[in-house]
């Protein structure tokens, strides 16, 4: 095998196609350490040019060297016939293209990196701008008020907390924020949510609650759970304009063998079913990706569903998400066993 200034290795090759026994298997079976799974494929080009009129053939596939190493070749070539028409050689050149591959492979994922980077960009800066206003306009309201200004002081505090708070969950979200877990009781965690929750729902959606009695304990970060419930909580309600039901139910559940990426044992379930419109199936797929919205554009809030499963893969557990479109959508929470009881 030869180089070119470029330093591709190439290498050609001359097969007589007069012999009885040539054939598109015979021509294949000449690229040395054709890889298994391109065998079919790379035979089918093969007859395909020689059966077909149409002479010419490029195609790309990978050969196993003798020392397992797997390449990438750019195979091309054509059939040579004499003045009747008669195949006589099948003629070609390969070239070694496994670096351009990955440069190519190298550029896409960093496009994709960027892209990334682009969507979070753009859902913290709509996030951070409608905090800035409530602070802002807070502030204003200050200017011109003699009497007392408490409860103005305590939105405007309110809003840059939640600030703050956006700042610890995009870094748990990328993983450079360690997270504080303690053992803790879940129900507990719901119990005094539970006011919350009802306000963030509003009148017309009713909260049901089924909160095991002998729920185990686990180990996560509290305030990054509560966080995760009311991100749920805010899903569901904008799933049902009109009203509906809302329910949270804990329990125990016990895998037997791993299923998916959630390996066998003990978790705490934590289930949040609405009765709102569902996710259509196309949609279901990237519900996880960040700053993914099934509403109009800009009308997205927060790091979503992303953040939750991102919070819950690093506390050890896993998200599950079962919809149809017209009845509602039902997330589960698997959050892994603490053998320690539960500080109270």
């Amino acid at each position: 095998m030869k180089q070119n200034e470029l330093g591709e290795r190439l290498e050609v090759w001359d097969i007589d196609l007069t012999s009885s026994t040539a054939s598109g298997n015979a021509a294949s079976s000449r690229i040395m350490g054709l890889h298994p799974d391109d065998c079919e494929r790379v035979t089918a080009g093969l007859r395909k040019a020689l059966e077909s009129g149409n002479d010419g053939y490029e195609m790309e596939y990978r050969i196993v060297r003798p020392d397992g190493e797997v390449r990438w070749i750019l195979g091309r070539g054509r059939v040579v016939r004499d003045a009747q028409g008669k195949q006589l050689r099948l003629v070609g050149l390969t070239t070694d293209v496994t670096q351009q591959r990955a440069e190519v492979e190298a550029r896409l994922r960093q496009a994709q990196r960027m892209e990334a980077v682009v969507q979070v960009t753009r859902g913290i800066a709509h996030d951070f701008n409608n905090l800035l206003q409530v602070i802002m306009g807070n502030l204003e309201l200050l200017k011109h008020r003699r009497e007392p200004y408490l409860e103005t002081v305590e939105t405007a505090l309110n809003a840059t907390r939640n600030a703050a708070a956006l700042t610890h969950r995009l870094l748990a979200f990328s993983r450079l924020q360690p997270l504080e877990p303690t053992v803790l009781d879940v129900n507990q965690l719901i119990a005094g949510l539970s006011d919350r929750l009802a306000h963030t729902l509003g009148k017309t959606i009713r909260l049901e609650t089924e909160l095991a009695a002998d729920l185990w304990s686990t180990r996560t970060d509290a305030p990054l759970l509560e966080t995760a419930l009311l991100n749920l909580v805010v899903n569901a309600r904008e799933a049902m304009p009109t009203g509906g039901r809302l329910s949270l139910r804990t329990t125990n559940v016990t895998l037997q063998l791993p299923v998916d990426d959630l390996p066998a044992g003990d978790y705490v379930l934590i289930e949040v079913a609405d009765t709102g419109c569902g996710i259509p199936r196309e949609h279901l797929a990237k519900v996880f990706e960040p700053f993914f919205s099934t509403k109009e554009g800009g009308k997205g809030a927060g790091l979503g569903l992303s953040m939750v499963q991102g919070f819950v893969k690093q506390s050890g557990g896993q998200v599950r998400i079962h919809s149809r479109v017209g009845n509602g959508t039902s997330v589960r929470v698997y959050l892994p066993r603490a053998r320690a009881a539960a500080s109270q």
